[in-house]
């Protein structure tokens, strides 16, 4: 039962040890999201698309949620919406307009 290598014993030994936890850190303070860019006013004939875009600071914040409003409505789902948030670029296309798209259109 003795070992042959005791210099490699002795390793042995100190890397199955347990460790000390290492301290926890805290975590760093998050950055308020920051619009860099404004929304641009469009006019559009009904049919045409409408493409609307802004960019957000922190671009690397996986927790960001990004919501589109019209009128002060949020905007619901639809086939005709296209909704981009990538790598801080934050767009809305409209892949048609029609007669009820009219209105102001928001980002929070």
């Amino acid at each position: 039962m003795d070992p042959q290598h005791e210099t490699s014993w002795q390793i042995i030994k100190e890397m199955e040890a347990p460790k000390p936890a290492p301290p926890e850190m805290e975590p760093e303070p998050k950055e308020a999201p920051q619009f860099i860019e404004q929304l641009q006013n469009l006019e559009r004939i009904e049919g045409q698309p409408a493409h609307f875009q802004t960019r957000v600071t922190p671009v690397n914040d996986n927790q960001l949620r990004v919501q589109w409003f019209k009128d002060g409505q949020s905007l619901g789902d639809s086939n005709r919406f296209i909704f981009t948030n990538d790598f801080g670029l934050i767009a809305l296309d409209l892949m048609h307009t029609v007669a009820s798209d009219a209105g102001t259109y928001a980002v929070k």
